[in-house]
Formats: C-alpha cells, sequence, structure tokens
C-alpha cells in the first residue's frame, strides 16, 4: 500500500513539473525578442541605409558609432545564428528587473568588398525601451 502512495505521489510531482516546464515555455515565446531588430540592422546596414541602421542602435551611442557603420556598410551578412541571454525568471524577480533578454550572440559570416569572407561572432548588449528594442553597441564593434 506505502509503494502505492508513493507512486502516485511521484506521478504527480512529475505531472506538475511537466506542467511548471509548458507553462514557463509559453511565457518565454511571448516574450519579446531582439531577434528581429539585429536581422533587420544587419539588412539594413548591407543595403547601405546608413540612417535606418543608426536608428537601430540606442539613441545615446547612435552618433559614437556612425564612423564605424559608415566603413561596415559595404560588407555582406549571411547570418548563422543569434543566441538571446536574458537573466533567470528568478534572478529577474530577486532583482525587481524585467524579465526579457539583456544581450544576444550573433554569428554571421561576413563578405568584405574585397572578396575576404571570414566567420565572427559577438556579444551584443541590448535595451529594451518603450516597447522596441535597441542595440547599445554595433555587432563586431570593439568594447
Amino acid at each position: 500500500m506505502r509503494k502505492k502512495g508513493k507512486g502516485i505521489l511521484s506521478l504527480a510531482l512529475l505531472g506538475l513539473g511537466w506542467l511548471i516546464l509548458a507553462i514557463g515555455l509559453l511565457a518565454d515565446a511571448r516574450r519579446p525578442s531582439p531577434e528581429g531588430t539585429l536581422r533587420g540592422y544587419l539588412l539594413d546596414l548591407q543595403s547601405q541605409q546608413l540612417e535606418a541602421a543608426l536608428a537601430a542602435l540606442t539613441p545615446r551611442e547612435a552618433a559614437r558609432w556612425r564612423d564605424f557603420l559608415e566603413f561596415q556598410q559595404f560588407n555582406q551578412y549571411e547570418l548563422i545564428s543569434i543566441a538571446v541571454r536574458s537573466p533567470s525568471l528568478l534572478e529577474s524577480l530577486s532583482a525587481g528587473t524585467p524579465w526579457r533578454g539583456t544581450q544576444a550572440t550573433l554569428v554571421a559570416d561576413i563578405v568584405e568588398p574585397s572578396g575576404v569572407r571570414w566567420r565572427g561572432s559577438t556579444i551584443v548588449p541590448m535595451e529594451y525601451v518603450d516597447g522596441r528594442w535597441f542595440l547599445d553597441r554595433p555587432p563586431f564593434a570593439p568594447p
């Protein structure tokens, strides 16, 4: 009789764990993601739409990086992957900060105007302000 009770309790806890996981995955999927901003930035940059690419940067950083973007706009970017980093839900709750991404790791193949091709990865700090994602620093920019 005791084994049966432990088995039922174990199954109930397992079911509860799966339910919590499903709820967490749904909540995570509904969070805003900076991926669209990063993709748009690279598309604007390689299309030589400098002002549109600058608009993806936080306003306080746009002027600082203008020369860098003017140089980078002639490259072609083939996006390989984007991974968004966010603090854990527990970390966000304990710090009293919103549960959203803080940075993204971008991996891309870059083709320079000379034809030189290379693969790079970069960590891009991100900010979410007034319902919109901004880059704190351009991808592949020096720290």
